[in-house]
């Protein structure tokens, strides 16, 4: 669509005070107004939608020679259909990006390097650390769309409606986890589940261990015994009946925040993103708290990283660089666009831009940046990212987890095999 036309402590950006340059120039040079459109592709929900939409209607406004033609989807399928379409050679310009996609991609030459536009896209606000897992050989693919951490929400009235305490999340071991997924569920009505259960938790699992899911230099860290224990999780709830069945499992597994469990208000804890606080709150309209995951003390380390929740990157091909990196600097730098998507794709590492925002956000985002606060100043350095390799690991980790749930192979089995694969995966330095 187009949206004219159509009407401890590692990160600085944890509150100081405001103010963000919209650059007019590429490297330094002043570039022609002449009329351009360029393309804007990501992926999230009506509220997501909506949200953007508004700032790219006030970037038009400031920018009135360019078009911004939106392109919005959800998360499934979203990356099979931007491979689809960066390999014909016609990808968005302005491209939303998770994990390890900026380096994937910009390896392959897909995608434009940020220092050469440096200045239109307001890199200087950045502490590097902030972009480093989209950094390659000295490239940069792409800048974040702000931060968060994996933690674990909580529906405070199923808790409550159960009966059971809320989880003193500075000592609760994972066995702890288990057996309070088991009382809720045996303490809430049939159909309404302890854990709607995740395997997003498994690089912070391996973390708390030792050694890391992947090693610097590129090669597999974590044990078979590690992973092991990690799949065993899931069959011990669902022998105390605090998860669903294997079945309920895996058809929910890659779905929208609304038909998953918890978004439904049958289960009474899911892991995810401290952004998904304030989203979840939304469609339950009941009290959503996010804790650390289990473990957190229980281990000599702990697993819980700050992470960039999403990078804007600009496609290689793109006819119009100087447009989309005026585009990415406004929906980064701009303080009134700041003020629309708050921390709805994460809090600002541009600690003018997080000032900006404080104040505007509501209960439950507020309860995020809380806790994005605490993992900052007592969780662990960002965990090494592959640059190639992760989505096809993360592929088998994901198959062998349902052969796991549906009893097709043991845990032992399943960690062993996890690790002899994942190795030719990613077998580090030859």
């Amino acid at each position: 669509m187009v949206s004219r036309r159509q009407g401890r402590t590692r990160f600085a950006w944890l509150g100081v005070a405001a103010a963000a340059v919209v650059a007019l120039a590429i490297g330094g040079a002043a570039f022609a107004q002449d009329p351009v459109t360029i393309r804007f592709t990501w992926w999230g929900n009506p509220d997501r939608d909506a949200r953007t939409n508004q700032m790219v209607e006030l970037f038009m406004e400031a920018y009135p020679w360019i078009t911004v033609v939106t392109e919005p989807t959800v998360f499934d399928g979203y990356f099979d259909k931007l491979a689809t379409s960066a390999a014909a050679g016609d990808a968005p310009d302005v491209i939303t990006m998770g994990g390890t996609y900026p380096v994937e991609y910009g390896a392959a030459g897909q995608l434009l390097d940020l220092t050469t536009v440096a200045d239109a896209v307001g890199l200087g606000n950045y502490d590097p650390s902030s972009y480093s897992s989209a950094t390659l050989g000295g490239a940069v693919y792409g800048l974040p769309t702000g931060g968060n951490a994996r933690g674990l929400l909580i529906n405070v009235d199923l808790f409550e409606q159960a009966g059971v305490p809320l989880p003193d999340d500075s000592t609760w071991t994972w066995q702890d986890f288990v057996d309070i997924a088991g009382q809720l569920s045996a303490n809430l009505p049939d159909g309404v589940y302890g854990v709607d259960w995740r395997l997003d938790i498994k690089e912070e699992f391996a973390a708390q261990r030792g050694p890391e899911m992947f090693l610097p230099g590129g090669s597999i860290g974590v044990t078979a015994e590690t992973m092991a224990d990690l799949f065993q999780i899931p069959l011990d709830l669902m022998a105390n009946g605090g998860m669903p069945s294997a079945e309920q499992t895996v058809e929910l597994l890659n779905t929208q925040a609304e038909r998953t469990y918890f978004g439904q208000g049958k289960a009474a804890m899911i892991f995810a993103y401290s952004n998904n606080v304030q989203e979840f709150a939304n469609l339950l309209g009941q009290r959503v708290n996010i804790v650390k995951i289990p473990g957190e003390a229980q281990y000599a380390s702990p697993g819980l990283q700050v992470l960039p929740s999403q990078y804007f990157t600009i496609y290689a091909r793109s006819k119009a660089p100087e447009a989309a990196a005026l585009l990415v600097n406004w929906l980064l730098n701009e303080p009134e666009a700041a003020k629309i998507i708050l921390g709805n794709r994460g809090l600002s590492f541009n600690p003018e831009i997080a000032a900006v925002i404080a104040p505007f956000l509501g209960e439950f985002e507020a309860q995020a940046a809380q806790y994005l606060a605490r993992v900052a100043n007592e969780g662990r350095a960002a965990l090494f990212v592959p640059s190639s390799g992760k989505g096809e690991v993360d592929d088998l980790t994901n198959l062998l987890h349902e052969q796991v749930l549906f009893g097709i192979t043991s845990p032992a089995d399943a960690g062993e095999e996890y690790v002899e694969q994942a190795s030719r995966i990613i077998p580090g330095p030859q």
